[in-house]
Formats: C-alpha cells, structure tokens, sequence
C-alpha cells in the first residue's frame, strides 16, 4: 500500500488540496539531478522513472514510483539538490506542492509527518537489504530480487492478471543489480529456461511470482 493510500482521505485530501495538477508526456521529465528542490510530487496517475547520472554522463536505473506515491520529498526534507532525475515512462499526472507549504504540512498533520517517517525508514530499510544482497549473492539472486522490488514498486499487471509486466530493459535492470551486462544476460536467461519470466524490448514480464520470491530469497 502507498502512502497516499495509508492516509486517511481527510489528510490526503488537504495534501492535494495545496498543490497544482501537472501534466507529463512519455519521456518528459519532471526534476532533475542537481536542481534545486522546489516542490514535492504526488504522483496521481501514469508511471515514473527514477534515473540517475554519472560524471561521465551515463544513466542508472534506480527504480519506479505508481500512483500515490511521494516524489522529491527527500531533497525537501534534507534542503539539499536532487540526487537523481525523475521521467514519465507513459503519460502521467502529478500534483506538484511546493517545498515550504509541504514543510507546513509536515507540523499540521501529524498523521502525515508519521506516515512519512515509516516510508522513509522503509527506504533505509531495503537499501540496506540491497547492498548486503549486492555484496554476497549470485547473480541470478540478485536479478530476482531487483525484479520482486519492481513489481512492488510499479503494481503493473497486465489485463488477464497472469503476468506482471514491467516497463524496464535488461540492461537497465543489470545496472540496477550492480552486474556486468554478461552476467545479467545470463541471470535472465537462467529466470526464462526456468519458466519464471519472459522478457521482450523494454519490457519484463513475470509469469510466477511466488518462484521468483523464492529465488530472490524472499
């Protein structure tokens, strides 16, 4: 469940309430790394990439934010520039609050700063998970557990509700993992032979969710 979701609709509402709609195109993106944090973003509609990039000017996956779901909050939070860039992978709505109102917020609604408080110690949480996943797991364990943490992210199935379909390329994905591309191809490769995934151009689609919870030790 989001943190939009968990929000008693009083609360959400107000959040709404102080905020601006803002229409995005596929591809159009809505912050960039290294500007300043102006506003924080309810995304209300569509999908969201997070990327981020390197001085070399090469761009790493970092994850999905669906609907009800906060974008930006942490640079507000902590004063500092963006760490990452955020991109529409399909047409997408947000509501855009700006920085002082949401710190406003923050002391109003105390149900707010809580709820806030859990995702970001959620955060902390599966980042520490990750880097202890990157550091002593398989390939193919860590590849699944990339993939388990997308679907969380993105709740996209597909219209017979039999596969989870996932807007990310291979290589996006290995990055993400921490793998070369020849070992995510061949972690993939191992996840299809196996029955637990399909894959196609900028897309993954999942067919047995529950074996790949088991190989991502989950």
């Amino acid at each position: 469940m989001s943190l939009i979701e968990r929000l008693d609709r009083p609360v959400a509402d107000r959040l709404r309430a102080v905020g601006e709609p803002k229409e995005l195109d596929a591809g159009d993106f809505l912050v960039h790394d290294g500007a300043d944090p102006l506003h924080v973003f309810v995304v209300e509609r569509g999908l969201l990439k997070i990327v981020k990039s390197s001085l070399d000017g090469d761009v790493s996956f970092i994850g999905l934010r669906r609907p009800g779901t906060l974008v930006g909050e942490l640079a507000v939070l902590t004063g500092d520039v963006r760490s990452s860039s955020v991109q529409a992978i399909e047409s997408s709505t947000v509501t855009a609050i700006e920085a002082r109102r949401f710190d406003a917020l923050l002391g109003e609604l105390p149900e707010l700063a809580n709820e806030l408080l859990r995702e970001t110690a959620t955060g902390l949480r599966d980042a520490t998970v990750q880097l202890h996943c990157l550091m002593t797991a398989d390939a193919t364990t860590r590849i699944a557990d990339r993939l388990v943490h997308l679907v969380d992210d993105s709740a996209g199935w597909s219209g017979d509700h039999s596969t989870i379909q996932l807007p990310v390329s291979q290589e996006e994905l290995g990055e993400w993992a921490g793998l070369s591309r020849a070992a995510a191809v061949k972690a993939l490769r191992s996840l299809r032979r196996s029955g637990v995934i399909e894959t196609g151009r900028m897309k993954i689609a999942i067919l047995d969710l529950d074996r790949l919870c088991d190989v991502a030790a989950i």
